[in-house]
């Protein structure tokens, strides 16, 4: 009785079982965890770069992990190149999205220049928060070797209050000398916008077609506001004699409190189950390209960071799909509702698709887990303790549905 009566007075212990409980329902997805918001993969624009006066096609592929057929809707949003910057509504689209799958939404818009943009895909699902998803890719293709060049671009300060909007650099290759003209502007009022200049000189050896050279990044207080991406286009697409390759493989490895031995899931336009070897190693080959594809462990007693990768268009060898294997106690929602139930797996997808994502809701997940032992043992040996969680359970569990 006094063990009951410490864990229901306790707050960290009612925070935590509201952890458990607040796993809510999964919801479709437009936005890859494996890129920045800014340059989504799942985002495609043809032509890309639009060319002025030529009708382009702006699409978004959502995937929906539920065990049930969703209806999302789409806003598809364009604005100048820029950071932070307000997006004009170009158009929009109804999707069904089966359970367990995916489907594309496509509008059709007419540049009015030539040159990159940023493109906006939001997506609307009644009963959840948006999720917004940007392509803003600037693909040059004068680039010359020891020959600066300079991109401008707006910045914008999306906040209600007067802002400092700071610019920043992330490079993905070595050798080029890169700089911004400001990285810092002051005093921005809210929804106002300014030019900026990222300048650009490239070595000697130019990289292979596609390479990413630089994310450009603008903060407000340390928030991330938005960014862009330069990409290296060398102009000779119709020119080159390379095949490209049909096929491709993915691989990681599973680390942490267990490697060997753990299934690893294939899902999307593939269905395969692999166990990890010795090692932890584990390897999906012969995969075709462009294809989307979930890569899943799952092993009793043990959660995994990430939870799953994901490749919305598999254009090369992904070898570093790697996971951190935790090994966890029991879970207060499992012994209420069963291992397999509908309940549970929408509470995991809560916590692994939105606590997850924050430091506070790690806290979270990491309190639940040191309590859940104790929770779990005291439902075992009272089950009026047990009725009073499920009754807790079923009072939130509609208002995240």
């Amino acid at each position: 009785m006094e063990t009951r009566q410490t864990i229901l007075s306790s707050v960290a212990v009612v925070t935590a079982i509201l952890v458990c409980l607040l796993m809510m329902t999964a919801v479709p997805s437009a936005q890859s965890a494996s890129t920045p918001m800014y340059a989504a993969e799942e985002i495609s624009v043809d032509p890309e770069p639009p060319i002025a006066g030529l009708t382009t096609e702006l699409c978004v592929d959502v995937q929906n992990p539920t065990a049930s057929s969703e209806t999302v809707q789409l806003e598809f949003g364009v604005a100048e190149l820029g950071i932070g910057v307000s997006f004009t509504l170009v158009g929009n689209a109804q999707l069904v999205v089966p359970a367990g799958g995916k489907a594309t939404g496509c509008v059709n818009w007419v540049p009015s220049s030539s040159g990159p943009w940023s493109i906006q895909a939001k997506l609307i699902i009644t009963g959840s928060s948006d999720t917004i998803s940007q392509r803003n890719l600037v693909m040059e293709e004068s680039l010359a070797s020891g020959v600066s060049y300079s991109r401008s671009f707006k910045v914008g300060n999306p906040t209600s209050s007067t802002a400092v909007v700071s610019l920043g650099l992330i490079p993905h290759i070595t050798g080029w000398i890169l700089g911004l003209n400001p990285d810092t502007l002051s005093n921005m009022a809210p929804g106002s916008e300014q030019t900026a200049t990222l300048i650009v000189t490239p070595p000697a050896n130019l990289p292979a077609n596609g390479s990413t050279i630089v994310d450009v990044e603008g903060y407000v207080g340390g928030v991330l506001i938005g960014g862009f991406r330069m990409v290296y286009n060398s102009g000779a697409v119709t020119t080159t004699t390379t095949t490209t390759p049909s096929t491709f493989s993915i691989a990681g490895t599973i680390m942490g409190d267990i490697s060997a031995n753990v299934p690893v899931e294939l899902l999307g336009d593939d269905n395969q189950i692999v166990d990890t070897d010795n090692m932890g190693h584990y390897e999906f080959p012969n995969l075709n390209a462009g294809g989307f594809y979930l890569i899943i462990p799952q092993l009793a007693g043990y959660e995994f960071d990430p939870p799953q990768h994901e490749i919305p268009n598999l254009m090369g060898d992904e070898l570093n799909m790697d996971f951190l294997a935790i090994k966890t106690g029991p879970c207060v929602a499992k012994v209420i509702y069963g291992e397999e139930s509908e309940e549970v797996e929408l509470l995991r997808y809560f916590r692994d698709k939105m606590l997850n994502q924050t430091p506070a809701g790690q806290e979270l997940i990491e309190l639940y887990y040191q309590w859940s032992p104790a929770i779990v043992k005291v439902m075992e040996e009272d089950m009026e303790f047990k009725e009073e969680l499920k009754e807790l359970l079923e009072g939130i569990l509609p208002m995240i549905r």
